[in-house]
C-alpha cells in the first residue's frame, strides 16, 4: 500500500542531528473512532489515560514499529493490543507524520485511524493504561497533553470533513 506522507519538520528542533547515521525510530499514533450514532450525535473518539509513571495523561493509541514491520501493521497490532477491539476495517493513513526529539533519539511518528462498530470498553493493560474514554472531537482536544496528538486529531477531523 503506498501513501502519501506529510512530515511536519519543524518539530524537530535541531534538524543537524539528523544525518545519515542517525538511527530514527518509528512509532505510530491510532485515533480509534465510532460513527455508529443516531442522526445529530458526533462521532466519539477513544482516549486512553497513561499510569503515573507514564505521565498520567491522555492519549489516543501509540507504540513502537518493530523492525521491519510495515506501519499499517504496526498500527493494527498496537490498537489491538492496547484496546483488545475489533475494527470494521484496516488502518488509514492520514496523510501526517511527524519527527521529533526525546532523550537523545530521534523519532518519526505515523498517524492512522480506525472504526469500531460500537462502543466498548477497552481491555487495559495497567503498565502502560488506568483508564479510556470516549470523547468528541472538541472534549479529546481538550484532554490532549501533546500537540503532536491534537494535530494527528485535527487531521482527522480535516478528512471527515473532506469526505462529506
Amino acid at each position: 500500500m503506498t501513501q502519501n506522507r506529510n512530515v511536519d519538520a519543524h518539530v524537530v528542533h535541531d534538524s543537524n542531528k539528523i544525518n545519515k547515521t542517525t538511527k530514527i525510530k518509528r512509532k505510530v499514533q491510532v485515533w480509534i473512532y465510532c460513527s455508529n450514532f443516531s442522526i445529530g450525535s458526533t462521532i466519539q473518539f477513544l482516549l486512553l489515560k497513561t499510569n503515573s509513571i507514564r505521565g498520567g495523561f491522555w492519549q489516543p493509541v501509540t507504540g513502537k514499529v518493530n523492525e521491519n514491520e510495515p506501519l499499517i501493521q504496526a498500527a493494527l497490532r498496537e490498537a489491538k493490543e492496547e484496546t483488545g477491539f475489533k475494527f470494521k476495517n484496516d488502518p488509514l493513513f492520514l496523510n501526517y507524520e511527524f519527527t521529533y526529539e526525546k532523550e537523545n533519539q530521534i523519532f518519526q511518528e505515523s498517524v492512522f485511524c480506525l472504526e469500531v462498530d460500537k462502543i466498548e470498553k477497552p481491555v487495559l493493560d495497567s503498565q502502560e493504561h488506568v483508564d479510556s474514554k470516549w470523547s468528541s472531537g472538541a472534549e479529546a482536544m481538550n484532554l490532549l497533553k501533546y500537540d503532536s496528538n491534537k494535530r494527528g486529531l485535527a487531521c482527522f477531523l480535516r478528512k471527515q470533513l473532506q469526505g462529506r
